[in-house]
């Protein structure tokens, strides 16, 4: 059985691999993270690796301080912004792109991306 964390990570993972094809994100700059708020873990992209390259065990995993705490790569620049934001979200993806709102709702609504559960 797979447990969580390595689940969140070929999820995000997948999810990296296809923000190229989106048109979201321009040569290694973007990435889309997740968030296991039980463990207070957050996986991302590691910096500079390309997109066609990633896999599930070259994700980085670091704490909601942001500090490494799985992983041999650098995590993406947006590391700190990411750690800051992922309170109550489930995943986060930064983009300079305008469109990158409307993907991010179409993936919502297809399931590929879990939606941000609103604050009580």
């Amino acid at each position: 059985m797979i447990d969580r964390l390595e689940a969140l990570k070929q999820e995000v993972c997948a999810i990296n691999r296809e923000l190229p094809h989106s048109g979201l994100v321009t040569l290694t700059w973007g990435n889309a993270s997740g968030v296991d708020r039980d463990r207070g873990l957050v996986v991302i992209k590691p910096s500079g690796v390309p997109y066609a390259e990633l896999e599930p065990e070259r994700m980085v995993v670091v704490d909601l301080e942001g500090r490494v705490v799985e992983g041999d790569l650098r995590p993406s620049s947006d590391t700190p912004n990411t750690v800051h934001r992922s309170t109550g979200m489930s995943s986060i993806v930064p983009s300079g792109r305008l469109w990158a709102i409307n993907w991010r709702s179409q993936a919502a609504l297809s399931n590929r991306v879990k939606r941000p559960r609103p604050s009580a």
